[in-house]
C-alpha cells in the first residue's frame, strides 16, 4: 500500500520517505463509504476490517467483503503500538489520510489506491509551510425535536458536526464528546461548508444539546450560541389547514387534498357532524369518510373515493400529535351516477412550466388513466388521472425525442406512447416513461411519407393509423414499425 507523500496543511508541502519512516506504527482500516475522516481513528461506526500495516515492505491482510463501497483509511504513529494499544486509549497521531471510494469484486485482480496524507497540528517534522490551526464556527437553528428528527446545523469548514448535550464537560477536546455515553450525542460529516445540514437526533436522552464542529485538521470550535431541545414528546397545539380541489367525481376517482402537516387527511360527508373531534369522523358509517396518509405537507395527495356514498364531501387533516383542523373551505362532489358532459376537473395553463401548455393539440390516456398531453412548446407531458404532474419529455428540433409542433397522441395496450411530430413530417414512438424507441417516415408523397400529419390512433392489434393531413389521406402501419 502506497501513500501519495504530501501534506495538506500546505498544498505545495510534500512528505519525504525518510520523514514517513519516523512513524513506526501504520494503522489501516477499511471502512464503509459513508464514513468521513477526521484524525480520530476511533471516530466511525462501524469496520470491515482493521490492521496494522509492516511500513518495511507495505503489507497489511485485510479480509474485506465483495462489491461493497468502501474506503481504505490510514492512521501514522511515531511511536509502536500493538492493536489493543491503540483502542485502549487515546494514541497521537502524526498524518492520517483515505483513500477513494472503491470496491472489490469476483474479477478484480488489482487495484491502486492512492492515500493523500494530512499531518495533524503539533505533529511530525514538515516545516515547509504553515499548518492550520484556525477553528471553525458552529452553528444550529434553534429548535426543539424528538428523537426522529434532526438539527439543522452548520460548520464553517468541512468536517465533522457534534451535537453534544450540554451536560458533557468537552473542555476545548473532541475526545471527551466521542468518550461519553452514547445517549449523549451524535455527530454528521460536513461535507460543505456554510450550507444547512441535518444531524440527526436518534438515540439522544431528552436534554439541551449545543453544536460543535472540528475542522479536516482536528480544530474543535467553540459552543454553537444557539442550542437544540430534544424530547421525546413535543408539546404541539397547533392545528393544521386542509384544503381540497373542487371536483365532482365517481367512486373510482379522487379527491386532490392537501394539510399543511403530515398526518392524516378525512374525506368527511357533510352530513357527519364532526364537533372538533375527528373519532367523530372514524365513528361515521363507513360509507361517508375515507382517509389517505399526508406524508408530505403542502403537497397534492390523492384521496380515493371508493365505497363513498353520493353527496358532498370536505376535508379534514390530523397532525401527528392529533390537532384536528377545521373543515376545509372548498368541497369535493361524490356522484355514482354522472350524466354526459358534466364538469369534473380542470388543470394547466399558458406558459412553459411543468404543467403548462401552449395551445396543446393532442390528448390520450392509458389502461392506468395516465393522461398524455402533446404540447405545441415543442414537449410532451404526462400527468395522472387527477391532472397531478409526472413527467415530460422533448424539445425543439430534428433528433430522437424531439418535436417540432407535435399534434395527435395514441397508447397502445402496452403502454407506448405514438406522437404525431407533426412540422416535422414523421411519427415517433415512446415507452410510457418517455424514452425514445422509433421514428418512421419524412416529408413526401410517397407510402409511408407525410405532409403535415396531425392525428393518430392504434387498434386492439396495436396497428396504428396516421391522418396525413396535407395529403388528405390515412396510411395504416403494423405495431409501428
Amino acid at each position: 500500500m502506497d501513500f501519495n507523500q504530501k501534506s495538506s496543511s500546505r498544498s505545495s508541502s510534500s512528505v519525504s520517505a525518510s520523514e514517513l519512516s519516523q512513524y513506526n506504527t501504520h494503522l489501516i482500516l477499511a471502512l464503509p463509504s459513508r464514513e468521513y475522516l477526521t484524525s480520530n481513528y476511533k471516530n466511525y461506526y462501524s469496520s470491515f476490517a482493521q490492521g496494522l500495516m509492516n511500513p518495511q515492505d507495505k503489507k497489511v491482510s485485510l479480509e474485506i467483503p465483495l462489491n461493497t463501497q468502501m474506503k481504505i483509511f490510514a492512521f501514522l504513529f511515531k511511536e509502536n503500538y500493538s492493536m489493543s494499544e491503540l483502542f485502549s486509549g487515546t494514541r497521537t497521531v502524526g498524518y492520517y489520510g483515505e483513500s477513494q471510494t472503491f470496491s472489490i469484486g469476483t474479477q478484480t485482480n488489482n487495484l491502486s489506491l492512492g492515500i493523500t496524507l494530512i499531518q495533524v497540528p503539533g505533529t511530525g517534522t514538515d516545516t515547509g509551510g504553515g499548518t492550520d490551526t484556525t477553528a471553525p464556527t458552529a452553528s444550529v437553528t434553534t429548535a426543539t425535536i424528538t428523537t426522529s428528527g434532526s438539527a439543522v446545523v452548520q460548520s464553517t469548514e468541512t468536517g465533522t458536526a457534534y451535537l453534544v448535550n450540554t451536560t458533557v464537560s468537552v473542555s476545548n477536546n473532541f475526545t471527551n464528546i466521542t468518550g461519553a455515553a452514547d445517549s449523549q450525542w451524535n455527530s454528521v460529516a460536513i461535507s460543505l461548508a456554510n450550507t444547512n445540514t441535518n444531524l440527526p437526533a436518534t438515540g439522544l436522552a431528552d436534554g439541551t444539546y449545543k453544536v460543535f464542529a472540528v475542522d479536516g485538521a482536528g480544530n474543535l470550535s467553540s459552543a454553537s450560541s444557539n442550542s437544540v431541545t430534544v424530547a421525546t414528546t413535543v408539546s404541539d397545539s397547533t392545528a393544521p389547514t386542509a384544503s381540497v380541489t373542487t371536483a365532482t367525481i365517481t367512486t373510482s376517482g379522487s379527491a386532490v387534498v392537501q394539510s399543511t402537516e403530515t398526518g392524516t387527511a378525512y374525506l368527511v360527508n357533510t352530513t357527519v357532524s364532526v364537533s372538533n373531534n375527528f373519532t367523530s369522523i372514524t365513528g361515521a358509517a363507513l360509507s361517508q369518510w375515507n382517509s389517505v396518509a399526508i406524508s408530505l405537507a403542502n403537497t397534492n395527495t390523492n384521496l380515493p373515493a371508493t365505497g363513498l356514498a353520493d353527496g358532498t364531501y370536505k376535508v379534514y387533516a390530523v397532525d401527528a400529535a392529533a390537532n384536528l383542523s377545521s373543515t376545509s373551505s372548498n368541497s369535493v362532489t361524490v356522484d355514482t351516477t354522472i350524466p354526459a358532459g358534466t364538469f369534473l376537473l380542470k388543470w394547466g395553463s399558458s406558459g412553459s412550466g411543468d404543467g403548462q401548455f401552449q395551445s396543446p393539440r393532442g390528448v390520450a390516456v392509458d389502461s392506468s388513466g395516465n393522461v398524455y398531453v402533446a404540447d405545441t412548446n415543442h414537449r410532451m407531458q404526462k400527468f395522472d388521472s387527477s391532472g397531478n404532474f409526472l413527467l415530460k419529455w422533448g424539445s425543439y428540433g430534428t433528433g430522437d425525442g424531439q418535436f417540432n409542433r407535435p399534434g395527435g397522441v395514441a397508447v397502445d395496450s402496452s403502454g407506448n406512447v405514438y406522437v404525431v411530430d407533426t412540422y416535422n413530417h414523421r411519427m415517433q414512438k415512446f415507452d410510457s416513461s418517455g424514452n425514445f424507441l422509433l421514428k418512421w417516415g419524412s416529408q413526401g408523397t410517397g407510402d409511408g411519407q407525410f405532409q403535415s400529419p396531425k392525428g393518430v390512433a392504434v387498434d386492439s392489434s396495436g396497428n396504428v393509423y396516421v391522418a396525413d393531413t396535407n395529403n388528405s389521406r390515412i396510411q395504416k402501419f403494423s405495431s409501428g414499425e
